[in-house]
């Protein structure tokens, strides 16, 4: 299982490094952290961090201000506006160029809001190793992503009573393009999405 494959983790927050990331390291001697994000661009970009009463909401956090202001509103509505949003300068830079060796099957991407702009950095993996992709469903890169990918992979949710892929038709796609959630029982922050290869 995973235990014993390799684990490319890249965390721009040293915060969540040093809480998190650095504990699981000592049980999983294949994890590779990486002090910084990805993107499309080799640069740097502030992260916005969303505070309550000085507590910092670690799952709220995004390089667009707008996103996270938004999201903020529609998880807790009026309440929103105690909120105090920090900001901090971190590191991007764009996977293509970091030369990774091992063979990469399978991507996880969770960058509120920004996941479509990682995916450009990713060409040529893409190109090269056609990984399953997971991301958060995010109706304002939704289509951007879908587009980008669309020539050569399909799109599916995962059915864990099933445990198996379920394909999402045509009709099911532009319904996620309009912020129609197809699970109910789920919340739009909640909902994964897959990407995996066509099989022709």
């Amino acid at each position: 299982g995973f235990i014993k494959n390799k684990i490319h983790i890249f965390e721009p927050d040293k915060n969540l490094v040093k809480l998190y990331l650095k504990k699981i390291k000592k049980k999983y001697r294949f994890l590779n952290i990486y002090p910084f994000g990805l993107s499309n661009k080799n640069t740097s970009n502030n992260l916005y961090q969303a505070y309550y009463k000085n507590n910092f909401f670690h799952f709220n956090n995004s390089f667009d201000k707008k996103y996270i202001q938004n999201k903020l509103y529609e998880n807790y509505g009026s309440i929103s506006k105690n909120f105090t949003i920090k900001s901090t300068k971190l590191n991007l830079k764009i996977f293509d160029d970091l030369k990774i060796k091992d063979e990469i099957c399978f991507v996880k991407i969770d960058v509120e809001g920004l996941d479509h702009l990682v995916l450009y950095g990713m060409k040529k993996l893409i190109k090269k190793s056609s990984p399953i992709i997971l991301i958060e469903y995010n109706f304002s890169n939704f289509s951007k992503i879908f587009n980008f990918l669309r020539k050569n992979y399909d799109c599916f949710f995962f059915d864990f009573q099933k445990n198996a892929f379920i394909k999402v038709l045509a009709n099911d796609i532009n319904k996620l393009k309009k912020e129609i959630i197809l699970e109910k029982k789920f919340k739009k922050n909640s909902v994964n999405v897959f990407f995996k290869k066509r099989v022709n």
